[in-house]
């Protein structure tokens, strides 16, 4: 799906201690994203130039995953299912969903719902369970797990996506799991100081960043136009799940608090809080 822009892998037939497997990996073109972006929230005509390009990049990245879930789920029906079974049109979604986070959706919003520190995430963690708990037939794909700045590679130039990097925690989740990703490239964390708290700022244009990134993913995917509601209600599950939950050394099983887990609060009040 992604073989353009995940580095090829291949084992090297080593014989080490312990059972330990050596691999080789290629190595992307491409500057990691986070030397790149803006510290300002006022942008220069050419970083928005550079925006745009990144917004439509990653528009077109999103995409890969709707087109081919199609094929995908065709192949693992025609694997799993005699030619004289009934058709079932309206597979649960989460059903289909086996992997570490996967298949814990259900209890992590139950956690995020009654445990984020202020009403107003814990009703948005509720509205998004029950969004999540209502989808049927709806495509599950590979999910990025961790599709932040650092780990996509850009033209320095153009800041076209080249590559992205780190899929150790990626599974398949429903489509727009991941989009939380878009939030991390119109903005920046500004840390406490004397001014103030740690906050997340956008940058003066990021409304409308938002809106091209929408409108190219409908354009290159017609079909997700009927879709819209349940894509955004992924993608705010895909916000609760990964800023949410505290990353533990991997555990992923404490909801975040404002005492410890000061830039997760941040992020999850601005990116839940845009349209």
């Amino acid at each position: 799906m992604y073989a353009s822009l995940a580095p090829m892998t291949q084992s090297l037939e080593l014989l080490l201690p312990g059972g330990l497997c050596a691999y080789e990996m290629d190595k992307l073109a491409g500057t990691s994203l986070t030397r790149l972006l803006p510290r300002e929230s006022t942008l220069s005509t050419q970083a928005r130039s550079k925006l745009q390009r990144l917004v439509i990049s990653f528009a077109d990245f999103i995409a890969h995953a709707w087109q081919s879930s199609s094929m995908t789920q065709t192949q693992s029906h025609d694997r799993t299912t005699r030619a004289d079974s009934p058709m079932d049109e309206h597979l649960n979604t989460l059903s289909r969903c086996s992997g570490k986070v996967g298949s814990s959706i259900v209890h992590r919003l139950e956690k995020l719902a009654a445990g984020l520190p202020d009403a107003w995430l814990r009703e948005r963690a509720d509205e998004a369970l029950c969004a999540v708990q209502r989808m049927t037939d709806y495509p599950v794909v590979l999910n990025h797990g961790d599709l932040i700045p650092s780990n996509i590679l850009v033209n320095e130039q153009t800041w076209e996506i080249t590559g992205v990097v780190d899929w150790a925690e990626a599974e398949y989740l429903p489509f727009g799991t991941c989009l939380y990703g878009l939030e991390h490239l119109l903005g920046y964390v500004v840390p406490a100081s004397l001014n103030g708290p740690l906050t997340w700022v956008y940058f003066n244009d990021a409304e409308q960043l938002r809106g091209l990134f929408w409108t190219c993913l409908v354009a290159v995917v017609p079909d997700l136009s009927a879709h819209l509601q349940h894509v955004r209600a992924m993608r705010d599950v895909g916000v609760l799940l990964w800023h949410g939950m505290a990353w533990d050394d991997g555990a992923i099983n404490r909801v975040v608090n404002e005492v410890d887990d000061v830039e997760e609060i941040a992020k999850l009040r601005a990116f839940l809080g845009t349209a």
